[in-house]
């Protein structure tokens, strides 16, 4: 489905841009991996919109979630720190992850 690609490419692209300034040395790995993470989010949301089993639904839930916690560790490294951040990746990232675990 093209549509459902468009917003992943304007989230990598508005992502990216907004780390760039501060990535030095780092800009070709946060690129490479923002591009890997953004196919995961997207392929997971293909699959479910696809199928539509609940099965898959933890699976698009869980690759959100972990896109979310990405973004929020990338953001408090390379651009500000924030008192919430680790909060914020640790209950994203455990909760995705469960939910991948569970799609399975």
């Amino acid at each position: 489905t093209p549509w459902v690609i468009l917003p992943f490419v304007l989230a990598v692209m508005i992502f990216v841009g907004i780390l760039w300034p501060h990535l030095a040395k780092m800009k070709l790995p946060v690129i490479i991996y923002a591009l890997t993470i953004g196919a995961m989010g997207w392929l997971a949301t293909e699959r479910w919109l696809q199928i539509g089993e609940m099965q898959i639904f933890f699976a698009f839930a869980g690759a959100l979630l972990f896109v979310i916690s990405d973004a929020v560790l990338a953001y408090n490294r390379f651009v500000k720190s924030f008192a919430a951040a680790q909060a914020i990746i640790l209950i994203t990232y455990y909760i995705a992850q469960y939910l991948i675990a569970s799609s399975v």
